[in-house]
């Protein structure tokens, strides 16, 4: 699923509470996302080295194919931009 996701090697994925796994450039700029299905989110999860952090409880029930309006999509209004890692 993240290689069908426009990425830079500069940039970052960020998986937010609404089942959408977005890309980000060097510069914390929005650049393309993929709808996942719970089985998705649970599989790019196990992908990550950190998965204390994880709060699961926000994510019961979420399916990521629901969000269908483009600003929902793309603009992030919801979901801040995720930090800056240097």
């Amino acid at each position: 699923m993240v290689r069908s996701i426009t990425a830079r090697p500069d940039g970052l994925f960020q998986l937010a509470t609404d089942g959408m796994l977005r890309s980000f450039d060097g510069d914390r700029k929005f650049i393309d996302f993929h709808q996942l299905t719970p089985e998705q989110m649970a599989s790019y999860v196990k992908t990550m080295s950190d998965q204390s952090a994880i709060k699961w409880s926000e994510w019961e029930g979420v399916d990521g194919r629901t969000v269908t309006e483009e600003r929902e999509l793309r603009d992030l209004l919801e979901n801040p931009k995720p930090p800056r890692f240097d």
